[in-house]
């Protein structure tokens, strides 16, 4: 049984999903990071909450993006051995990186919560932000050790370029994740937050890609892409030439995943100028209006009540009842209903004065219906990368069909597949469980615009 073709499927599911992993780790670390410096020079309970939600979230992928990346790990040793003689030793030095330095960190970061002091857990999360970059260097000096064979691959050119790239994709997949995810609990900081940092991540994205584009380190690529069929016969005869017959032009369909990512990155381009309009804020509306309302209805109807008690005699029950739930309102929460604040001392009258601003605008809410756009461009670029640079494993030393390990059974090939789409299922579904909650957010929010279930104590360290 040729096991090639289901080995190359498997390694495209783990490595190509475990990407999706990394890019939003990348970019989650740095902004968290900028969230908490922020909060360390500004302390309030709304930057604190909102941290802590952030934080969990990270976690959450973090942990999952560990946990495959033994899978991949695994199945690199087990059916690719011949690319474990090239890039052993750089996912040996990430192992350690990743594992002992960021993990410790990390751990030191979730539960160093009051127990730091404040300036040496913001050193923790920052280190944190580095030691992942750091990570995904090595790791993008073993893959560009695979695209262009380097005496010194720790410089490899190939490997800056393809950092800088998805440095830039970390920060845009964060960015619209943090912006779309605000917009559903409408917090504006967040959404705004995540727009900002949605503008530079573009900018590098674009310079690094076109600066990938322009170094031609692999002709064949470029001509499946830009190319004629002229051009991709003289460069075939080229390599049959050189390293023996082969097919050696890669499958036209990699053009087409690059037509897509550069149509989607230029969706998110105009998303990363439009981003800050969309993010700012809109008056009162919604729920604050009706509550307005209903407190000045209120307002009519206690002093009609009032009027035809001198009259008949008799109290309105409904305007008891209503005193009685605001003045036990008051005794359980110590302070004054913002809303009957608003209107006590005032009379019977329509509510005056500046509007109160909450929320992004409506048009916040294409962040989140945007989220899944950078994880498919990046997955795009991933394929293009990958597979236009077939038949090699190693390009110009390696092939893939050389590549595999002798031997191999079919037992492995079928294990590792089921196991990383179950663990990505798992942590699409934990995340979104998290990104649901909205009780670390409701100090973000006024307390007469919350429901009575969610006005509620709210824990700032469940640990």
């Amino acid at each position: 049984m040729d096991l090639l073709p289901l080995a190359r499927v498997e390694f495209a599911i783990t490595a190509g999903g475990h990407f999706l992993f990394v890019v939003l780790t990348l970019g989650l670390a740095t902004l968290l990071a900028v969230m908490q410096t922020g909060e360390t020079f500004r302390p309030s309970a709304e930057r604190r909450a909102r941290l802590w939600f952030w934080g969990r979230l990270y976690v959450v992928n973090y942990a999952f993006g560990i946990v495959t990346g033994l899978v991949m790990e695994f199945e690199l040793a087990l059916n690719w051995s011949r690319l474990t003689t090239e890039i052993g030793p750089a996912l040996a030095v990430e192992t350690i990186v990743a594992f002992f330095v960021e993990s410790t960190f990390l751990g030191l970061w979730l539960f160093g919560w009051d127990r730091l002091p404040r300036w040496a857990h913001l050193a923790v999360i920052w280190v944190v932000a580095l030691t992942a970059h750091i990570s995904a260097y090595v790791v993008l000096v073993a893959n560009g050790h695979l695209q262009s064979p380097s005496a010194d691959p720790w410089v490899n050119p190939a490997a800056w370029t393809a950092f800088a790239h998805v440095t830039g994709a970390g920060l845009v997949t964060a960015g619209i994740f943090v912006a779309g995810i605000g917009a559903y609990h409408h917090d504006r900081r967040s959404v705004r937050f995540g727009a900002w940092a949605l503008l530079p991540g573009m900018v590098i994205v674009a310079a690094a890609g076109h600066q990938q584009f322009i170094r031609g380190l692999q002709p064949m690529k470029l001509a499946l892409w830009d190319g004629t069929g002229t051009e991709q016969a003289a460069l075939q005869a080229e390599l049959v030439a050189a390293y023996g017959p082969d097919g050696y032009i890669p499958p036209a369909w990699a053009a087409t995943a690059l037509l897509a990512m550069l149509i989607i990155g230029a969706l998110l381009i105009a998303l990363a100028l439009a981003g800050p309009f969309l993010a700012r804020p809109v008056p009162a509306g919604g729920a604050d209006r009706q509550a307005k309302k209903r407190a000045y209805g209120m307002g009519i109807h206690a002093g009609t009540s009032a009027q035809r008690t001198l009259d008949s005699g008799e109290q309105d029950l409904v305007s008891t009842e209503h005193s009685g739930t605001s003045a036990q309102r008051t005794v359980d929460s110590g302070e004054q209903d913002p809303v009957s604040a608003e209107h006590s001392g005032r009379g019977v009258g329509p509510p005056s004065g500046p509007e109160e601003q909450r929320g992004p605008s409506r048009g916040a809410k294409i962040f989140l219906y945007a989220i899944p756009l950078p994880f498919l461009a990046v997955l795009c670029g991933w394929i293009f990368r990958e597979v236009g640079r077939q038949p090699w494993a190693v390009y110009g030393r390696i092939k893939v069909v050389d590549a595999i390990t002798p031997g191999a059974g079919v037992v492995q090939f079928a294990l590792f597949g089921p196991i990383f789409v179950t663990l990505a299922v798992l942590n699409v579904i934990i995340l979104w469980r998290h990104a649901k909650d909205k009780t670390p957010l409701q100090t973000t929010r006024p307390q007469h615009l919350l429901t009575a279930e969610e006005r509620t104590p709210y824990l700032q360290y469940p640990l």
